[in-house]
């Protein structure tokens, strides 16, 4: 069994048929690693008034092992929840809609904001665990906002 890290790899692989001493390869690919075990899905426009636990009891019988609403700061800093719900299915495809109650909601593939560093602001990474220099986000230069001379400052 040959195991692989990257998609290439495994087209690589595909494209295979001879091993270098002439002997004939069979290749499969097993189809739940080729998809995530628990997919996650973003449902929209749910009425704030239905509390997660609400939804949590409604969505148990359609798969859905993890809900959590998303909220936003509003014009006065305070934390508001949104109409927006993440939703973790027990399975490795979303379906194309979910119930609550008598309400029906689309669901699209959730994507998540990629990783981003705010000392090196480069993407992969989070500052917490990040050893190098620092680097001013508008010029790239390893100084702070106020010791900036580039012409792009703001």
């Amino acid at each position: 069994m040959v195991k692989v890290e990257t998609t290439l790899q495994v087209k690589g692989l595909l494209v295979l048929a001879f091993l270098s001493d002439g002997s004939g390869v069979s290749i499969s690919i097993l189809a739940s690693l080729l998809q995530p075990a628990n997919a996650k899905g973003v449902i929209y426009r749910v009425p704030v008034d239905l509390s997660t636990d609400e939804l949590k009891a409604s969505l148990n019988s359609q798969n859905v092992s993890y809900v959590r609403r998303f909220n936003f700061k509003d014009h006065e800093g305070n934390m508001r929840d949104s109409t927006t719900v993440l939703l973790q299915f027990a399975q490795s495809q979303i379906p194309e809609e979910v119930r609550v109650g008598y309400l029906e909601f689309k669901v699209k593939q959730y994507i998540p904001k990629p990783l981003r560093c705010f000392k090196c602001n480069r993407y992969g990474h989070v500052a917490n665990y990040y050893k190098g220099k620092k680097r001013y986000f508008n010029c790239g230069g390893a100084h702070n906002w106020k010791n900036c001379d580039s012409p792009n400052k703001r």
